[in-house]
């Protein structure tokens, strides 16, 4: 289903835009990232129709998919679509704070910073043991406050999360504890985009625990498992999204969305070559003809892997250019012989909403098998900027 605009809810008025500094700042970088936030709300907006009432938990582990935690964590703030915040790490949560970002947050993973700092500091944990939570709970006596939690249990994915057989007493014991506030009940899928029995077998297990708690009048908030890849777990009020709201549509939900992030850098300098030339690395590449080649300033320090070596490919000046040898550190080579007039300085785009250049595509080409790879693996120390 493909929403209309006037079906959207309206956004919070936001600085989201180019000024005359970062336009200047752009004209300077070699590679830098461009973030629409437009492409965002729209994409917030069409996770919000399909699920209803149910509450929308951003996913900003992994600098945000490669978008940049900031920047992505500033977005999530200006919409009404998106009720929570979530991320890996205790710094991560901090760090979103730091830069004033307000809407609640749940850890995932580590606490690897200060718990201290997120006392009253609306940061809720995921636990799955009785040291984790204890641990919480000193912190939380020691400066009589209250720390929330969300119990993680293990449907599959084996990776954390309580036993089957052990849920039951896990949850009285944490709902007897004085500086602790049970939030929420989740689990996590392990195959939810290439498995359907296991993806099945699993949702049917954590709905079966759910189903023991309400049984026994344990009323919980927040009930998820749902994510971008499978929306449809019983019970589940809150759903987990990162990758859709980042534009990319990993499962069979009816939405339209619209990729966020822009990778460009721009052209170092040309040069012709003989044919019968060893380019690069290796000589993995051979020119067959008279080439001209356009040197780029990125390699795979920026995110750009070298499985694009002779495979990948970049746009142009209105045209498709071939990664020509090996991806180096720094340095990228196209063909650009049948690209009239590529010269030093021209703006190339190495992934956004093009067609051929979209992240499925450069995953395809590349032989990568989920598009999060591709994101997060975006050097976090390129400029970002807001369009």
């Amino acid at each position: 289903m493909i929403y209309t605009p006037n079906q959207l809810p309206q956004e919070a008025s936001t600085p989201f835009a180019y000024d005359v500094a970062q336009l200047t700042d752009v004209h300077r970088q070699r590679a830098w990232i461009e973030l629409s936030s437009k492409a965002f709300f729209h994409n917030a907006a069409q996770v919000k129709h399909y699920v209803g009432d149910a509450h929308i938990a951003s996913v900003l582990k992994a600098n945000a998919y490669g978008h940049g935690l900031i920047e992505m964590g500033q977005l999530c703030d200006a919409t009404t679509a998106i009720s929570l915040l979530t991320v890996a790490f205790l710094s991560e949560a901090l760090a979103l704070r730091n830069a004033g970002v307000k809407k609640p947050i749940l850890v995932l993973s580590y606490s690897d910073g200060d718990v201290a700092q997120s006392l009253d500091n609306n940061i809720a944990f995921v636990v799955d043991s009785y040291q984790q939570v204890m641990a919480l709970h000193a912190h939380a006596h020691k400066h009589q406050t209250s720390i929330d939690v969300h119990i993680k249990i293990n449907t599959g994915l084996a990776r954390r999360g309580l036993e089957r057989d052990t849920v039951i007493e896990f949850v009285h014991m944490v709902r007897q504890l004085s500086h602790i506030r049970l939030m929420g009940i989740c689990s996590h899928f392990s195959s939810a985009y290439t498995s359907a029995v296991t993806t099945q077998e699993q949702k049917a297990l954590f709905a079966s625990l759910v189903q023991n708690l309400i049984e026994q009048n344990i009323v919980v908030p927040f009930i998820h498992m749902s994510n971008s890849s499978c929306t449809d777990v019983a019970n589940c009020n809150l759903f987990r999204t990162g990758v859709a709201l980042y534009g990319y549509n990993p499962g069979h939900v009816d939405i339209s969305l619209k990729p966020v992030l822009t990778f460009k850098t721009r052209v170092a300098q040309t040069r012709t070559l003989p044919a019968n030339t060893s380019v690069g690395y290796d000589g993995t590449y051979r020119t067959y003809r008279p080439t001209i080649l356009a040197y780029l300033p990125i390699g795979y320090f920026d995110g750009y892997d070298i499985r694009f070596s002779n495979v990948g490919v970049m746009y142009v000046r209105g045209g498709y250019a071939s990664v020509c040898g090996r991806v180096g550190m720094n340095m990228v080579a196209l063909d650009v012989t049948d690209i009239p007039g590529v010269s030093a300085g021209d703006e190339v785009v190495v992934l956004g909403d093009i067609d051929g250049i979209r992240g499925f595509d450069l995953c395809a080409q590349s032989g990568m098998h989920n598009v999060r790879e591709l994101l997060a693996c975006i050097n976090p120390l390129l400029p970002r900027f807001m369009v």
